[in-house]
């Protein structure tokens, strides 16, 4: 009898296991990946014309603040770029400006410059430094902890505010160009390459030796220590660097080609270098999906890159001389948006997959993921059209026109939802996966929803259909042989108690 009770629960469980089996197959799933780079109207807005000022830096709280600054100038509006308030900072040369919050926000400058208001910018504070080295970035975990960073591979750090800045050693003499708070404990920063000049003709280092390789910085125990990372065979400097969670990151720089023979772009993997000349240098970003363990580089080419941001793992704008391009994959595929302005964008704050700011000479504001809004979505089909109701992720893909990046995706039925999770965008396709598992039974409709608010619906485009419906015989029948097991196996032991007594 024991042998028999022990062959029984093994069965109970393959036949559990099957069953789960046969209600997830019920479906027919199918993805298609695309790849995206396309030029769009522009979905950027002029909200600030510029001044006398050249501003560099901008930083957002939310769709309504926002911060920027450069040369000696700061300026701030609190309606969405309606108005703005300009405040002078005498003998300054400011590089960035960060908000931490609607309150807190520093600004960091030449000359060892730190200034801070934690009043909304009615008073500011001049912090003492300790240093006369040129500060380029700054960035926060909260009102009280603070990293900056700076020429001569400059790291300081504050755990009070600003009242006190003391340095971190950072293993490297290399100019630090930008730093990404995550939170207390871990931090990312990007420095250029050892080698600060070029003279095109000119002999370089021997390329295996690579001094002339910029590296990333990482602190995983609140800038203790410093880890650096030279990422590949990219030349010159990173110019900045992004990340929402420590997982996800992007940097980007400059990648000047080499070659053995002046004039001559042929890059060798050994041997005395020439440096060509500077119009041929490639411009890439590079990725990490990981927490830096690898690095692919999915932009490369004639773009001259200044700044970078993330609004979370997949939306991601990157700016410069180019215009603005933005990913809603994390980087696999980009989008080239037109700015509307004739201007270089010199730095970019995303506040979420629709809201960004950016800068240079005037200050851009979008609210439709940089789109231009344009006509509503129109979807024409949906693959596969139905899926059991026991399903736990579905792979679907849409079929239309005038997709926007950013939208989202959703099954609704009589104004329930059932969100999907967007995988890739085009203007004609979207591939996501959905989860179904205890969705309602019944018709529903297929809903995309650009950034600008505009959808378009399939009516009944997607059916889910119930476990106890057509279709799902084998799946019921699995679950009468588990339920019969069951009963089975309770009688066998209530006979087995019977016997006791």
């Amino acid at each position: 009898m024991k042998h028999l009770r022990l062959s029984v629960s093994v069965f109970l469980i393959l036949s559990f296991l099957v069953f789960m089996t046969l209600l997830a197959s019920s479906f027919l799933g199918g993805s298609a990946g695309s790849e995206a780079f396309a030029a769009s109207g522009s979905g950027w807005e002029v909200v600030y014309p510029g001044s006398t000022a050249n501003l560099t830096s901008i930083s957002a709280v939310n769709e309504s603040i926002a911060w920027a600054a450069g040369d000696d100038t700061i300026v701030h509006t609190t309606d969405g770029g309606a108005t703005w308030a300009s405040i002078p900072v005498p003998g300054a040369t400011l590089s960035k400006v960060f908000a931490l919050d609607s309150n807190n926000v520093w600004v960091v400058g030449n000359a060892g410059f730190i200034a801070k208001t934690n009043d909304a910018g009615v008073n500011w504070t001049l912090q003492n430094s300790g240093t006369t080295v040129d500060l380029v970035d700054v960035s926060a975990a909260n009102a009280s902890t603070a990293w900056v960073v700076g020429a001569g591979g400059t790291i300081l750090k504050t755990i009070d505010g600003g009242t006190n800045w003391f340095t971190q050693a950072s293993g490297t003499t290399r100019d630090i160009n930008a730093i990404r708070v995550i939170d207390a404990q871990r931090a990312w920063a990007a420095a250029r390459s050892a080698v600060h000049s070029y003279n095109p003709g000119q002999p370089l280092p021997p390329y295996e030796n690579a001094p002339y390789y910029p590296i990333v910085l990482q602190t995983d125990n609140g800038g203790t220590t410093w880890a650096a990372n030279q990422l590949g065979t990219y030349n010159e400097y990173f110019s900045d660097i992004a990340s929402p969670d420590g997982n996800s990151i992007i940097t980007i720089g400059r990648d000047i080609v080499y070659s053995p023979v002046p004039g001559i772009c042929n890059p060798v993997p050994a041997g005395q270098m020439y440096l060509c000349l500077t119009e041929l240098a490639r411009y890439p970003a590079l990725v990490s999906n990981n927490g830096g363990q690898s690095w692919t580089p999915p932009v490369s080419g004639d773009l001259l890159l200044s700044a970078v941001d993330m609004a979370d793992s997949n939306n991601v704008w990157v700016v410069g001389q180019n215009g603005i391009l933005k990913s809603s994959d994390g980087g696999v595929n980009w989008v080239l948006q037109d700015s509307g302005v004739p201007y270089t964008m010199r730095d970019i704050d995303a506040v979420n997959p629709s809201t960004a700011w950016a800068v240079g000479r005037v200050i851009l504001k979008t609210t439709t993921g940089g789109n231009p809004a344009g006509e509503a979505p129109i979807v024409n089909s949906v693959t596969p059209v139905e899926a059991g109701q026991f399903a736990f992720a579905v792979d679907i893909t849409v079929q239309g026109s005038e997709f926007q990046s950013g939208a989202t995706l959703k099954l609704d039925k009589a104004g329930s939802g059932v969100f999907a999770n967007v995988n890739t965008i085009s203007d004609t396709q979207i591939t996501a996966s959905i989860f179904l598992f205890g969705a309602e039974p019944g018709s529903y409709d297929v809903v995309v929803i650009n950034p600008d608010g505009q959808e378009g619906r399939l009516v009944g485009g997607f059916n889910v259909t119930s476990a106890c419906g057509a279709g799902s015989g084998s799946a019921m029948l699995m679950l009468g042989i588990s339920l019969g097991l069951l009963s089975l196996a309770g009688s066998f032991k209530l006979a087995r108690r019977r016997r006791r007594h």
